[in-house]
């Protein structure tokens, strides 16, 4: 998709795939018994918890690499409760290069593919998307703003 510039609706469905198998994976017994974590995975709040599931702390490295080897995009996030940032920025990225170089067939789809997205991993992920994955500065909790004030 990145460097062929084709295959959008392909790439979509692939990442609605992941994010719903994410999703279910937030409700599997031995995670669903950490109410905060399925909170935050589901809604993708920026709440605190303090769960110390050894699930949640597993590091998950993701390389993003071009045809000829070079590294595009790096990510490191720690827990399947974060893997949602490197789906939303994948996301925009294949938003941004339909836009670009897509059909105008795949352009008329966009709204579809934003109701995909929402239906999967709820409307805050549509906000997210607009920023990568990152949370906007407008979604930040009360906690947030303190950490962010005093830098």
């Amino acid at each position: 998709m990145y460097e062929n510039h084709v295959n959008f609706l392909l790439a979509h469905t692939c990442l609605l795939f992941i994010g719903d198998a994410l999703v279910q994976l937030a409700e599997v017994s031995i995670l669903g018994q950490c109410v905060a974590y399925r909170m935050l995975f589901v809604f993708f709040l920026p709440i605190p918890f303090r769960c110390k599931c050894s699930v949640l702390n597993l590091p998950v490295d993701f390389v993003l690499k071009s045809k000829d080897g070079k590294v595009v995009k790096r990510f490191s996030v720690v827990g399947p409760q974060n893997i949602h940032r490197i789906l939303l920025w994948i996301w925009r990225d294949l938003f941004v290069s339909l836009f670009a170089d897509g059909t105008e067939k795949d352009k008329q789809r966009v709204p579809d593919l934003l109701e995909d997205i929402e239906s999967v991993l709820g409307v805050s992920s549509l906000e997210r998307l607009l920023y990568g994955g990152k949370p906007s500065k407008s979604s930040l909790t009360f906690t947030d703003i303190e950490i962010y004030h005093r830098r």
